[in-house]
């Protein structure tokens, strides 16, 4: 999708979306769907054509997405896709572990039959990725797997605080270095979640979490 597509589209969804939050949103876009990539250059210049606006809203945007992590700028005031460092990474990380925790304990007893076989099917796209070496797409149903299980939880507060951050929960995964070992390691430990959930193993459904991250983090 070109950027005057995804900024049409944008638009379009939410025809009362401020000009900031319209920059901010496109370029999430464009980061998660890997189109921009960590070390990549944003040219205010290039942004204030391609969005039809002086550069204030531009910068403005720009600030906005450095103070939520996405974007890294250099001595002379340029913006870069972020490379999470590791204190950043490790952060994140343990926040989003206790949130799963949190969830995955309760879905243990709550999850339904067709909320496994949900699971069950991002498992299998997860699997079709992983063959297809399409690690982006892998990433998006990592992100599908984990609020399915948020979901099963009955829990809002969770639910809430997921949909908040989950673009920054996907900004880490398709941050991760295209290491085949690391996601092949990564399809084995949802693998082993999907299972614990299935047979309501609640240790072993922690082990696997806690597995799950560690890999992350040693990453």
């Amino acid at each position: 999708m070109t950027i005057s597509t995804l900024i049409k589209s944008t638009s379009e969804n939410n025809p009362f979306i401020s000009n900031q939050d319209l920059v901010c949103d496109v370029i999430i876009s464009e980061i998660l769907s890997r189109s921009l990539k960590c070390g990549d250059h944003l040219s205010q210049s290039k942004l204030s054509t391609e969005f039809n606006l002086s550069r204030g809203p531009i910068k403005q945007a720009l600030e906005k997405l450095e103070s939520a992590g996405y974007l890294i700028r250099d001595e002379a005031g340029s913006f870069y896709v972020n490379k999470p460092d590791l204190r950043f990474s490790a952060n994140v990380y343990s926040f989003k572990r206790q949130l799963d925790l949190l969830a995955a304990n309760q879905a243990v007893y709550d999850i339904s039959e067709e909320q496994l076989k949900a699971l069950h099917q991002h498992l299998l796209r997860m699997i079709d990725a992983f063959q297809r070496k399409d690690f982006t797409d892998f990433c998006r149903c990592d992100n599908d797997f984990h609020m399915t299980i948020v979901e099963a939880s009955l829990n809002s507060l969770l639910k809430e605080s997921y949909l908040h951050y989950q673009n920054i929960f996907h900004f880490m995964s398709v941050c991760c270095e295209i290491d085949e070992r690391l996601f092949k390691r990564l399809l084995y430990q949802h693998q082993k979640i999907f299972i614990s959930l299935k047979n309501r193993q609640r240790d072993a459904l922690q082990t696997a979490i806690d597995a799950h991250y560690s890999s992350l983090i040693l990453f």
